[in-house]
């Protein structure tokens, strides 16, 4: 009978420890619970600031690419003119220079 008694009593210990750890699991999980809240709207406030970063990127290599773009119509358009007239062009060493520049390996030979 003492075992019985006993054994009813650590039972009942039992049952109470498993209801505190249950308690305390649960408080732990709500406490993970916010914390993950907390961590997904970072990461969605993170995500929507990078969006709008990665945008304005967009749009400024768009941008330089048409700015290229018309710097080499007028680079090209220099280069037509100083082959048009390369008698001119010779009597300016700033000229040959700069025609050279433009040419590059393809510079005709100009003195």
């Amino acid at each position: 009978m003492y075992c019985v008694g006993v054994c009813i009593v650590f039972e009942l210990c039992s049952s109470r420890m498993c209801v505190l750890q249950i308690t305390e699991l649960s408080r732990d999980l709500e406490k993970e619970l916010e914390q993950s809240k907390v961590l997904k709207m970072y990461a969605e406030e993170y995500q929507s600031s990078a969006s709008c970063k990665i945008a304005v990127l967009k749009e400024n290599v768009a941008k330089a690419d048409m700015e290229i773009a018309e710097l080499d119509k007028l680079v090209d358009h220099v280069r037509e003119v100083m082959r048009g007239d390369l008698e001119l062009v010779k009597g300016s060493p700033q000229l040959v220079a700069l025609l050279r520049e433009i040419e590059g390996n393809e510079a005709p030979q100009i003195y």
